[in-house]
């Protein structure tokens, strides 16, 4: 079966049923095969801010027809990323 679980000396959490050496040092936990839960509370770094500004007077729109053409051409939204980029790397809640 292979190993299943691992803590490290450095505090990460390696949760799965064939992990194999797959280990990802960027995250403090991996749970491979997913998570269920009722309730995830994700805390918004202050150097990441919020989309609050989207809402102040001088807040620039990009004119429908710029968005018009971008969709057309990107095939997503500006500042979402493709469905390529997340199958890739994934996306942050944050």
């Amino acid at each position: 079966m292979g190993e299943v679980f691992r803590l490290t000396n450095n505090g990460y959490l390696y949760l799965g049923p064939s992990l194999n050496g797959a280990f990802f040092e960027d995250y403090r936990l991996y749970v491979q095969g997913g998570i269920r839960t009722e309730r995830i509370r994700v805390d918004i770094a202050a150097q990441n801010g919020w989309a609050d500004d989207v809402f102040e007077p001088d807040y620039r729109l990009m004119p429908i027809e710029e968005l018009e053409n971008y969709v057309k051409t990107h095939k997503h939204l500006p500042g979402i990323p493709s469905e390529a980029e997340v199958r890739e790397k994934g996306i942050d809640l944050a």
